[in-house]
């Protein structure tokens, strides 16, 4: 999970998801209710996330490839979606989200890998202080927030294609989606335990988030050394997998 979200700015938290889901309800150890597995593994994949976002950061920062004039246009709209997310799945029908989710990533995945050798950034360093494309960014933000805190995941599996399409090179969206990762991960997780404190499986979120805090370096020092091409194929590659995972 450190390794991902350091070389193409996702937290991982659609593996880590499945797999708590798997661990609460399959092992012969009653770890969790098994009415509220899906909810602690969302909330605990959240904070989970957080934790190794905030080590990528830090890396990020230091190699200076974070694009704070997008991340400033966009991360009021991922927390307030992220928020809102706490309501929406009261409400909402998971699965039928989970299939339109899966269908956006096998979109998005084809378009990667269906695209010719020569990729260029259009346009190569796009204006956030214009009106129209700050509306965009707030608009995105919301969208992605609240898909993130739906499905307990970072938000990096859609932040990172969209500013790869933006403009940015590969380091700078690896390291813009990490920025953006850690304020809403958190928000998320938090927004979660307070209302319902027994969400969070602590031992779950220490043992990964710490593992991954310690891994997320060595993925920011191979993000430069990966081009665009290269980090698409990845992303288009993870995107499959995790599509098909939601629609089986």
């Amino acid at each position: 999970m450190g390794l991902l979200s350091g070389i193409i700015g996702v937290g991982g938290g659609l593996i880590i998801v499945p797999v708590l889901i798997y661990l609460f309800k399959y092992t012969h150890y009653a770890l969790v209710p098994q009415n509220s597995a899906l909810q602690t593994a969302i909330a605990s994949s959240l904070l989970t996330v957080g934790l190794t976002a905030s080590a990528s950061v830090i890396a990020h920062y230091r190699q200076r490839s974070i694009r704070w004039d997008l991340w400033r246009r966009w991360i009021l709209g991922l927390c307030l979606g992220a928020l809102s997310a706490t309501y929406v799945l009261s409400m909402m029908s998971t699965t039928w989200l989970s299939t339109c989710f899966a269908i956006f990533l096998l979109m998005v995945a084809i378009k990667f890998l269906a695209q010719k050798s020569t990729l260029t950034a259009t346009p190569a360093h796009p204006n956030p202080l214009s009106t129209p494309m700050s509306i965009f960014l707030f608009i995105a933000g919301m969208v992605i927030g609240l898909f993130s805190g739906l499905l307990g995941v970072g938000g990096g599996i859609l932040m990172t294609p969209l500013l790869i399409r933006l403009g940015c090179s590969m380091p700078e969206s690896s390291g813009t989606s990490s920025a953006s990762m850690l304020p809403l991960a958190l928000i998320a997780g938090a927004s979660y335990s307070i209302n319902n404190p027994g969400y969070v499986y602590w031992p779950a979120v220490l043992i990964i988030g710490l593992t991954g805090v310690i891994v997320a370096p060595i993925g920011v020092k191979w993000s430069d050394r990966i081009s665009i091409k290269t980090g698409k194929r990845i992303l288009a590659v993870l995107l499959l997998v995790v599509a098909i995972d939601l629609l089986t």
